[in-house]
């Protein structure tokens, strides 16, 4: 989940993170959760592919702006978001790059349904004349 949001995981991290799979009416939901960030794919009845990320506290994305220091001097360096207007951008941009990240990652996985199909077949019993084969 880290990797998705560019974050590094390190052991200094105190925040939660999960995973949840739903399956009800409509279709399935897959929800990857990382303190305030979640990301989450569902199947709409198994026809569509929605992925969508929800963010309860900005400032877990770090962003290039400027700053402005107790001394009065205005500073640009990456600083953690604020919840305003002008963050919307970077927002906007850190969460499509999260989902980008996550869909490049789903496909690279291989469909495992070809090998199922071949592991069925092997392991069924063989039958000649209603007599079953042993291996």
């Amino acid at each position: 989940m880290a990797t998705f949001l560019g974050r590094k995981l390190s052991p200094l991290y105190k925040g939660e993170i999960g995973n949840r799979f739903n399956t009800c009416i409509e279709g399935t939901r897959i929800k990857h959760t990382m303190g305030p960030v979640s990301l989450k794919m569902y199947d709409k009845f198994g026809l569509i592919l929605r992925i969508e990320t929800t963010v309860n506290d900005v400032s877990f994305f770090p962003h290039y702006r400027t700053v402005e220091q107790r001394d009065g001097r205005t500073v640009t360096h990456w600083a953690r978001m604020t919840k305003s207007i002008y963050s919307l951008p970077a927002l906007r941009e850190a969460l499509q790059a999260a989902k980008r990240r996550y869909l490049e990652f789903l496909s690279t996985l291989d469909d495992p349904r070809p090998g199922i199909d071949r592991l069925r077949r092997v392991s069924e019993p063989v039958r000649e004349t209603n007599d079953r084969i042993r291996d």
